[in-house]
Parts: structure tokens; C-alpha cells; sequence
């Protein structure tokens, strides 16, 4: 009896499961990339920061191509987490209080064993007017 309840404990791990936005359930990466959003030589307070994953060029400006968003903190830093490994596009599109401009900018980043340390990625993503 003993046995069989041992095997049953180590069987039964479940790992965290998301939904996407189909209702299928599916396990979340587990990549963390940190993005500092910097105009000339200051951080962009509040910008957007849209990501498409599986780019290899430049998906345009239209947002509603981008898998997800997130908005930078009051210094312009972001994180994107539970990322898988792969090719992925930034993009920023937003208003920059401090020079009073409209700014964008957009990169390719790719994560993988050579480019992160400890599972996590750093980049600046630059914006001009």
C-alpha cells in the first residue's frame, strides 16, 4: 500500500499550467528578459513595449500583430517573463514627457543558451522621434 501511494505522489507532479487564447492549456517558458526603453541618454517613463515571438523581421507598426504588451515603469524598465527560447521582435511606440516627442523604435532579440545568463536576457531597446 505504501508503495503504490509513493507512486502515485511522484506521478501526479503537475506542472503550472496557462491558457491561451484558444482555452488550451499550456506550459509556461521560463525566460525573463529585462528591457531598459532609452531615448538619447534617458529612460522613456511609461512607453509601451509590444513583443511578437517567432520574428525574424520587423512585424510593422500595426500593435494588434504583436503577441503581447507591457508598459515600462517611471524609468523606462520593463520585464517580459515565462518566455520560451526563440526569435522575437520589440517594439515601442509612445510619448516621451521629457523632450515632449513622439518616439518609436523596434529590434530583433533573440534568446537562446549564448545570449542569456541564468535564463535571463538584457537589452536596451533605443526610440528617436
Amino acid at each position: 500500500m505504501l508503495g503504490l501511494l509513493l507512486t502515485l505522489l511522484v506521478t501526479d507532479c503537475r506542472k503550472e499550467n496557462n491558457l491561451n487564447k484558444d482555452g488550451q492549456s499550456v506550459i509556461a517558458g521560463s525566460i525573463r528578459l529585462n528591457i531598459q526603453v532609452m531615448h538619447h541618454s534617458w529612460g522613456v517613463p511609461y512607453i509601451p513595449v509590444y513583443l511578437k515571438r517567432n520574428a525574424t523581421e520587423f512585424p510593422g507598426y500595426d500593435t494588434s500583430l504583436y503577441d503581447t504588451c507591457l508598459q515600462a515603469d517611471n524609468e523606462g524598465k520593463l520585464s517580459f517573463v515565462k518566455l520560451y527560447p526563440g526569435n522575437y521582435f520589440l517594439y515601442a511606440h509612445g510619448y516621451d514627457y521629457y523632450f515632449g516627442s513622439v518616439v518609436r523604435g523596434y529590434m530583433p532579440i533573440r534568446l537562446n543558451s549564448e545570449t542569456l545568463v541564468n535564463n535571463t536576457g538584457e537589452t536596451t531597446l533605443y526610440v528617436s522621434e
